[in-house]
């Protein structure tokens, strides 16, 4: 994971790595990367998902957020596509790229559909409810400060939909920008 965002086309970000109570060697896994975009933070005690999504929101500085785990990967164009999608697209908070699930080897399991670049709330929500979209939360992109306007990520319990209740309220206020690269 920590590679496949250090290998981006676009470098202007940051990377906090939260380590949220892993018993495993998370800070001996960063140090081996010295790249002054990463930031390492350790949580004493394991906390509820959704707290921990809002309180790496807490730690961000940048204009822009994405909600990465360590079992994902991105390609090297990720950031670069969905920034293009914030200058075309200046009224929209939410912007997502398509995924591709790939098994343990490397080989693709799924592609998700593509999409339209640009869709109202409405059209996000009805594709999502009737099973059109394929998407998890580290193919989102939103502006930091507008995820802040609405309290963080909504906290539902386990976090079951809360990612999706979350993208379906920042779409609400200017729709949802996707590449389906």
């Amino acid at each position: 994971s920590i590679e496949s965002i250090l290998l981006q086309t676009f470098h202007e970000y940051e990377l906090i790595i939260v380590n949220n109570g892993s018993k495993e060697d998370v800070k001996g896994i960063v140090s081996n990367f010295n790249d002054p975009r990463i930031r390492y933070i350790e949580h004493e005690n394991m906390i509820p998902i959704v707290e921990n999504w809002n309180r790496c929101l807490s730690y961000a500085k940048g204009e822009y957020f994405i909600l990465f785990s360590d079992d994902d990967k991105c390609e090297k164009i990720f950031l670069e596509e969905l920034y293009k999608l914030t200058l075309k697209y200046m009224h929209v908070n939410v912007f997502r790229g398509r995924i591709v699930i790939i098994d343990e080897n490397e080989c693709i399991k799924a592609i998700a559909p593509s999409s339209p670049e640009f869709e109202s709330c409405l059209e996000f929500v009805w594709h999502r409810i009737k099973n059109y979209r394929l998407h998890y939360a580290p193919d989102f992109m939103v502006r930091t400060e507008e995820l802040r306007k609405i309290g963080g990520f909504v906290d539902f319990p386990n976090a079951w939909g809360s990612d999706d209740a979350t993208w379906f309220t920042l779409a609400n206020i200017g729709g949802i920008a996707t590449t389906n690269k």
